[in-house]
């Protein structure tokens, strides 16, 4: 496999999980545990496995010295050069293109941001040779089946009757010989009343595939130029996702703006004021013909990209990648890991499909199916534990029978108790993300 020396990986390991509280409560949501292993591991992982050796990993005051420490210490990485960094308690409320301009000075190269609650067996050469080959300003990892939303999936917890959450992504590709996979328009479908594509784009390509049927995998890569349009945004900008790429996307029709790509290109220096007011940019700078062409791309992943991409950031998609990592070591850890971590050892009472924390008590005649018990849980006598999530230090009383429930940090069950789709937890005081 190629090294990537050219690119350097950004993980963005802060988010506080406000789409899954129920656990990110209990546990930070970098940390969380699948298959006994931290999240955030899988997306550093990932980047190894891709001989990609440089990372930036950004995280957040809760979770910094807990990562340094596992790096340091059970989960070492000593092809990487990994610098882990925190904005600090300042950093609590920004969105993640707030937290790349705040580090931006701290990517060298051409970057891959990888979302560090993505779980995957992913091989990124495939895409990497096509952001070389089509010279690529950004290129966007779509698939067309991951796990990432709660429908139809076993959901531990309180069942509440609620409007169906819109998790597809509305993408625009263009389907011109000359131009073909250039990737126009995305935005996830909660927003697309307010984000309709332009009627420029279909004056420049009149040949596109309006589609829901990708996913936003939230794996780009990126030109380092991208920094200097990053830094000049307005402050009030929030998201990479949900505004900074949509509006980069929108650079491939109309005339091409001679200032946005000298910051690109690297033809001037931006700015601080460069950006303030998009909606004035075609009266404030000129506009000629004769430049470089922002082009971005879409990726569509296959089957050899990988078998399994997931991305943890509701309670359902977190379940179901902790069933599947258990069931399939083989394709995300080395043979003396699954030793090491002692996955897939058999557990008496426990199905296949349980990942249980080597630190877990379990009493005798207790049946464990589907679940995740974690660190220092004690689960005591002839209990029946099912489709649950068993947080650090609860403890379970004898005779207990737990279904579709989430049982929190150092909470204790009474014995003989019956818990069906409940969350059982202190309550702590939320704190909000840009997931």
């Amino acid at each position: 496999m190629a090294t990537y020396t050219e690119f350097q990986g950004v993980v963005l390991a802060g988010g506080y999980g406000s789409r899954m509280l129920d656990l990110s409560d209990e546990v930070a949501k970098p940390l969380l545990p699948v298959a006994t292993v931290p999240m955030f591991w899988y997306a550093l992982n990932t980047l190894r496995n891709n001989n990609i050796f440089d990372v930036l990993l950004i995280t957040n005051d809760k979770c910094i010295q807990e990562i340094k420490s596992l790096l340091a210490n059970e989960y070492l990485f000593p092809e990487l050069r990994i610098e882990v960094v925190s904005p600090g308690p300042v950093g609590e409320q920004w969105g993640t293109l707030e937290v790349i301009r705040h580090f931006a000075d701290r990517i060298r190269h051409d970057f891959i941001v990888f979302s560090g609650d993505v779980v995957s067996d992913l091989n990124l050469t495939p895409m990497l040779q096509f952001h070389r080959a089509e010279d690529s300003t950004l290129t966007v990892l779509l698939a067309d089946n991951i796990i990432n939303a709660d429908k139809d999936n076993v959901v531990p917890g309180v069942k509440v009757v609620k409007n169906v959450p819109k998790y597809r992504d509305y993408t625009i590709i263009s389907v011109d010989e000359s131009t073909n996979n250039r990737l126009l328009f995305m935005t996830p479908e909660e927003d697309f009343e307010e984000m309709k594509p332009k009627h420029q784009l279909f004056i420049k390509f009149p040949h596109v595939n309006l589609t829901s049927r990708f996913y936003n995998c939230h794996i780009y890569v990126m030109k380092r130029g991208l920094l200097n349009v990053v830094k000049s945004c307005d402050s009030s900008l929030f998201s990479l996702t949900a505004e900074f790429i949509p509006y980069i996307l929108q650079q491939q029709f109309g005339k091409p703006d001679q200032h946005i790509n000298d910051m690109i290109f690297g033809h001037a220096e931006k700015k601080d004021e460069d950006l303030v007011d998009y909606a004035a940019q075609e009266q404030k700078f000129s506009l000629i013909d004769n430049v470089e062409e922002i082009r971005c791309f879409a990726f569509k992943a296959t089957a050899d990209s990988g078998t399994m991409i997931a991305r943890c950031n509701t309670v359902g998609a977190y379940f179901e990648a902790n069933r599947f990592v258990q069931q399939t070591p083989s394709l995300f850890f080395k043979p003396d890991m699954i030793t090491q971590l002692g996955i897939g050892k058999k557990i008496s009472g426990a199905d296949a499909r349980s990942s249980i924390d080597e630190t877990a008590g379990i009493g005798n005649s207790t049946r464990i199916v589907g679940s995740v018990v974690m660190k220092n849980a004690t689960i005591n006598n002839k209990c029946i534990i099912k489709d649950s999530i068993i947080c650090p230090g609860a403890v379970i009383g004898d005779e207990c029978q737990i279904v579709s429930s989430i049982v929190g940090t150092e909470e204790a069950v009474q014995s003989k108790e019956r818990l069906t789709e409940t969350v059982q937890k202190c309550e702590r005081e939320m704190e909000m993300d840009d997931d």
